[in-house]
């Protein structure tokens, strides 16, 4: 049987402790890369009339098609700073895509913009006044926050339909014969009750049209991609 004797204790290395500290962590300032307007009453004036252009431009195309002209409104804008994110989600505004653009050796970013209900777009539309009077109260936005918003900020647009034809469409046109299938890309809004609503809009918009809705939506974190059938050709896109 095997014996086991009894091991004398190691011998070890103390070991020395420093107290504790706090950590610490120092909070960066974020420094904006926007140059100051010279004029922030006069280009205020400036981006609300392209705003206000641009969104009556397209609530008039969508009553045309019966669609509801005030919910769900998609504009672009072009700003010089990106990180405008975080300013727009402040004000219920979704981007629902981003791109980046060299113009003259400056970094111009490209967001569609989603307002969920016209309550939204006036809500933006209003922080121009503020941010032309200069105003240092918090209303939808804080002084600097806002300041910086509409610093970057360069155009406001709408989305073209032939920007939004796939490249299919594009290039062969509406189809002529029937039936056919399209697939349709719809930009999701940031709540989930808005995204039910925008999908039975959609339903109800595809069946005054003669189509009907054939499966399932596929759900993304940005869009939601749809499948119609039409059973009647069309003679021109839109019909």
């Amino acid at each position: 049987m095997a014996r086991f004797e009894r091991i004398d204790p190691l011998p070890h290395i103390v070991i020395q402790r420093e107290p504790p500290q706090a950590s610490i962590r120092p909070r960066g300032q974020r420094v904006s890369r926007v140059q100051p307007r010279p004029n922030r009453r006069e280009h205020a004036t400036r981006m609300k009339d392209q705003t206000a252009a641009s969104a009556g431009e397209l609530a008039r195309l969508r009553a045309s098609f019966g669609v509801a002209p005030d919910r769900f409104l998609v504009l672009r804008i072009e700003a010089i700073d990106g990180e405008q994110r975080q300013t727009l989600e402040r004000m219920n505004i979704t981007v629902v895509e981003e791109l980046k653009e060299q113009r003259d050796g400056t970094t111009i970013h490209r967001l569609l913009v989603q307002f969920p209900d016209s309550e939204s777009l006036s809500m933006f539309t209003t922080e121009y006044d503020r941010y032309a009077d200069e105003s240092s109260a918090t209303t939808a936005l804080p002084h600097a926050m806002r300041r910086n918003l509409f610093d970057a900020l360069e155009s406001v647009s709408t989305v073209t339909a032939a920007e939004r034809m796939g490249r299919r469409l594009q290039r062969e046109g509406p189809p002529t014969e029937a039936p056919f299938y399209l697939d349709v890309d719809l930009w999701k809004p940031g709540a989930d009750d808005d995204h039910r609503d925008l999908l039975r809009f959609f339903r109800e918009f595809v069946q005054s049209r003669g189509e009907r809705v054939v499966k399932d939506p596929l759900i993304t974190p940005s869009l939601s991609l749809v499948e119609s059938r039409r059973g009647a050709p069309c003679r021109r896109w839109g019909e």
